[in-house]
């Protein structure tokens, strides 16, 4: 398989769904990573940055900018944006406690804040 392929396909699906008014925070997430498999910054940020404004606490968009801001050299901004993700998870005592235990034991961490 082709990694460009996939990523090209990848982003043709979501943009199907967005064209069908039924994205979500997760569908631009979607396109923002195919984009950057394709080698294409610019809109991959604008697709996270669709995320974002639909949802401005999306865990997953929080963190796919502040990488995405990291690969491109701005730490001030990234670090901006990892702080977010930090304040937007959830606590440890809001998980399910099946989440909790996979969190806590699996990898050695003794709290989750």
């Amino acid at each position: 398989m082709n990694p460009a392929t996939d990523a090209r396909a990848a982003r043709e699906s979501f943009e199907k769904v967005v064209a069908a008014g039924k994205a979500d925070p997760s569908t631009f997430v979607g396109i923002a990573l195919a984009c950057r498999a394709l080698g294409e910054a610019p809109a991959a940020m604008a697709a996270v940055d669709r995320a974002l404004a639909l949802e401005p606490r999306n865990l997953q968009a929080l963190i796919v900018k502040a990488d995405f801001l990291a690969a491109a050299g701005d730490a001030r901004a990234a670090v901006a944006f990892y702080r977010a993700a930090v304040q937007a998870a959830p606590r440890r005592d809001a998980l399910r406690a099946d989440l909790r235990r996979e969190i806590c034991d699996g990898d050695g961490i003794d709290h989750v804040e």
